[in-house]
């Protein structure tokens, strides 16, 4: 299996809910996981990074649909 090769499989394989098809997804999106340095990171990185906009009294809070462009 290719899968194998690649050294970060053997930890996504212990994240819950990750089966081999979201493995090659996740490494197909992200690539190479070193240039992370934090998880919050790759988080933003994927558009998973909570947003918070304010504006005098009004505050609303949403998650970013604005990924890193590849």
């Amino acid at each position: 299996m290719l899968l194998g090769q690649i050294p970060m499989w053997p930890l996504l394989k212990t994240i819950p809910g990750f089966d081999v098809l979201t493995s090659i997804a996740f490494i197909a999106e992200v690539g190479d996981i070193s240039r992370f340095r934090k998880a919050n990171q790759v988080a933003a990185f994927l558009g998973l990074a909570p947003r918070v906009y304010s504006s005098g009294d009004t505050r609303r809070n949403g998650v970013s649909l604005n990924a890193a462009p590849n």
